[in-house]
């Protein structure tokens, strides 16, 4: 079962923000803000960081897909959109735009409902994978880091792969850092020593 969620809502008709707003309460989570516009969306959400966006897409100053597009930009949050028609336009700017639903309206609570406990499942998985892909990420710098250390001191002292680690290693002890912060400390030191690195604004 989705836990409670607090809720943003964008229409530019008030009524349909009104039966929206019950639905949403109906469902379980609290409307902590409520816009009629796309801007007025952006500026709601920048102050309030909702657990989730639902907005509808025709609007006046700002469509509800650049609305969410800028709110996904500045905090990750999950979008579904509400749209009176459907359009295959609309719904690739939703594809790209990262939206998680696309509900054409009327809808209905029983529509709503699985729509926002799919929405929040679907954007959890989306943030374990981004959370996954940042550590290989960092893991693969970190490997990197450590393995141009290595060669330097093999070209610089003549030493064998083994003997180049181990010196880091060493030296990493001595400094009291783990090896990557070492190969990192001692990869900067070695650049700025560098012949001529002062004349490239080093």
């Amino acid at each position: 079962m989705t836990s409670s969620l607090r809720v943003a809502l964008a229409d530019d008709h008030a009524e349909i923000r009104g039966v929206l707003a019950r639905m949403v309460q109906y469902l379980g989570h609290r409307v902590i803000c409520t816009a009629a516009t796309g801007q007025e969306l952006v500026e709601q959400c920048l102050a309030t960081h909702p657990d989730l966006v639902i907005t509808d897409v025709r609007m006046p100053d700002m469509d509800g897909l650049e609305a969410a597009r800028i709110i996904l930009e500045l905090f990750p949050t999950p979008v579904i959109v509400l749209s009176a028609y459907y359009s295959r336009e609309l719904v690739q700017r939703a594809a790209q735009s990262q939206i998680l639903d696309y509900l054409l309206k009327p809808v209905s609570a029983a529509q709503l409902g699985p729509a926002i406990a799919l929405a929040r499942r679907r954007f959890e998985e989306m943030r374990a994978l981004r959370r996954e892909a940042d550590s290989l990420r960092r893991s693969l710098a970190d490997q990197d880091a450590v393995e141009r250390a290595r060669q330097v001191l093999t070209e610089q002292l003549g030493l064998d792969e083994t003997k180049a680690r181990a010196r880091l290693e060493q030296w990493a002890v001595r400094q009291d850092r783990d090896l990557v912060q070492a190969a990192r400390a001692f990869l900067a030191t070695e650049e700025l020593l560098r012949p001529g690195a002062h004349q490239e604004g080093l």
